[in-house]
């Protein structure tokens, strides 16, 4: 049986937006209890899910909120496939924030697009709505994202921001997604470059390739290189 192939997102947004709430529900269940806001330091939990026929260990990083000290965090540049971006949907402000954080990572990596998902929280609270749902999708639209609202407090849609990021994680590494996709499913309690060994932006809109064929193609270059190379001494 294929290991499961491992991939990393990270939640990203202000504080209290209801990042560590949307965590604990889609790793720990419905059944998780959501407490009252406390500040979160970092921290990472993983998911076991299956999409288009494959086995996935997700890890998810849940961050410490981010503000107008630590846009985004440099390490957050490396090593992870995909992006959760949270606001609340009664806090304008954290919806700018998201925004923000999207252009400065861009910035930070160097590319010109990343797998994320733009996510309205706190749908529950509606009647205190500051952020309108159209203005927010036409963000989405805008980078190319997918776009959902939720409630961790009524367990609405918890799923659906990972489900959605993994496959545009799957389409960002040149796999086909299968017809009419199914979402990842739990199996149980590069965005650059190779899926597992992430390189440069510019080398990421190439098709990835396997291991084995970068090994052969690097040999077959200094095979080739080597002679031109004393030549010229």
């Amino acid at each position: 049986m294929p290991e499961a192939l491992k991939r990393k997102v990270a939640v990203m947004g202000s504080r209290s937006v209801g990042k560590s709430s949307l965590v604990a529900r889609y790793v720990d269940g419905p059944a998780q209890e959501i407490d009252s806001y406390h500040p979160t330091i970092e921290q990472v939990k993983h998911k076991k899910v299956s999409f288009a026929g494959r086995d996935f260990d997700i890890e998810v990083v849940d961050t410490a909120g981010q503000d107008s000290s630590s846009f985004f965090p440099l390490k957050y540049a490396v090593g992870v496939h995909g992006y959760v971006m949270v606001y609340s949907i009664t806090n304008r402000a954290s919806f700018d924030l998201v925004q923000t954080i999207y252009d400065k990572m861009l910035e930070q990596t160097g590319a010109e697009w990343a797998p994320c998902v733009i996510v309205g929280n706190k749908s529950d609270l509606n009647g205190n709505r500051a952020v309108p749902t159209a203005e927010a999708k036409a963000f989405a639209q805008r980078i190319k994202a997918p776009f959902v609202e939720t409630s961790a407090v009524k367990n609405d849609k918890i799923d659906e921001p990972v489900q959605s990021l993994l496959a545009e994680i799957w389409k960002s590494e040149g796999n086909v997604l299968p017809s009419a996709a199914a979402p990842a499913k739990a199996t149980g309690g590069s965005w650059f470059g190779t899926p597992d060994n992430h390189i440069s932006p510019i080398i990421a809109q190439a098709t990835p390739l396997e291991p084995w064929l970068l090994e052969a193609l690097s040999i077959i270059f200094v095979q080739q290189l080597s002679p031109l190379v004393l030549c010229n001494l």
